[in-house]
């Protein structure tokens, strides 16, 4: 595909939608030992359902956002479960969350999780492994570019909580397939760096929890300013006339040696004025709580809905 148009023919297009061309053509240049094959030809939808018993608990699970696999998430009542039917997780299968799968929200089940149930919200696949191991199929759909493609194609009323990502819409998706040793490989080399990925992450919630300590420690109070139900303000010390207020009041009353914020750091944004350079492509940057600050796309001026942009202060 080239960056604002491709040629695609009209038979292999499901819906009409500017993305319909990235259902087909994802992978356009793969390896020559390598096929591009429809999902719906390497997996079958497993539909196997069990009716409520009023009397009896069900162990649910979910599927965590950016790949963070199956988890336990609660013991309910049958009586308690407005659903007539719950369907029996399966070992090894491909899981998605229908409503969150543009989040990431793909899985195989683990073997551990034997006799817990799930919702018609999450469907899951027996996959062919004598063409593709799950937890290759797994990987291929949390790529960027698969993501994307997975947006795109799930409808809904709200983006946020009702944007469904069907059944029919996952299995007409097309996957680059290489040969099993290939795919064994990758999938080797993805589960190591995810092995040294844990490490680093588990030195920095380390090195936040002790600093999180020390903090407290050295603030005067912390429990009481933090859980109690009562306490004494100064009002002159308050902002405004909340519970929140009253606790920073509280709180700095309590800790007069603390430098506020505002003191030592200040907003460093520098406006500058698009329109001025109206055919060149401004790079646009985000911040979210997954990546820190990313890159979201480039856009000429006539895109942009704001008259000023800030310019991206990076520090040295």
């Amino acid at each position: 595909m080239t960056k604002h148009f491709s040629i695609l023919c009209w038979s292999e297009i499901a819906k009409w939608a500017p993305t319909a061309s990235m259902l087909r053509y994802l992978y356009p240049n793969i390896p020559k030992d390598w096929r591009t094959m429809r999902v719906g030809d390497l997996v079958f939808q497993l539909r196997e359902k069990h009716t409520l018993e009023p009397n009896k608990f069900y162990k649910l699970v979910g599927v965590k956002w950016y790949g963070g696999g199956v988890f336990c998430r609660e013991n309910v009542k049958g009586s308690e479960i407005s659903a007539k039917y719950l369907y029996p997780l399966i070992p090894n299968a491909f899981i998605y969350n229908r409503l969150f799968a543009w989040k990431e929200s793909f899985a195989v089940v683990p073997e551990t999780l034997s006799g817990y149930y799930v919702s018609n919200e999450f469907p899951q696949f027996s996959v062919d492994k004598q063409e593709i191991f799950p937890e290759f199929l797994c990987l291929i759909f949390l790529t960027k570019k698969v993501i994307k493609a997975v947006n795109s194609a799930s409808v809904g009323s709200s983006a946020i909580s009702r944007n469904r990502f069907s059944e029919n819409e996952f299995l007409n998706f097309y996957v680059p397939v290489p040969p099993l040793q290939i795919q064994q490989a990758i999938m080797e080399y993805w589960k190591k760096a995810k092995s040294e990925l844990a490490i680093q992450e588990a030195k920095i919630r380390s090195s936040v929890g002790e600093l999180d300590l020390i903090l407290q420690q050295q603030t005067y109070s912390y429990s009481k300013m933090k859980n109690s139900r009562f306490f004494i303000a100064d009002f002159s010390k308050s902002l405004r006339w909340d519970v929140k207020s009253g606790r920073a009041a509280v709180f700095r009353t309590s800790n007069p040696d603390f430098v506020r914020l505002g003191d030592f750091a200040e907003e460093c944004n520098e406006m500058i004025k698009p329109w001025e350079e109206p055919e060149k492509d401004w790079p646009v940057y985000g911040v979210n709580n997954e990546v820190g600050v990313f890159f979201n796309c480039l856009q000429k001026v006539k895109a942009f809905n704001v008259s000023l942009l800030c310019r991206l202060i990076v520090s040295n």
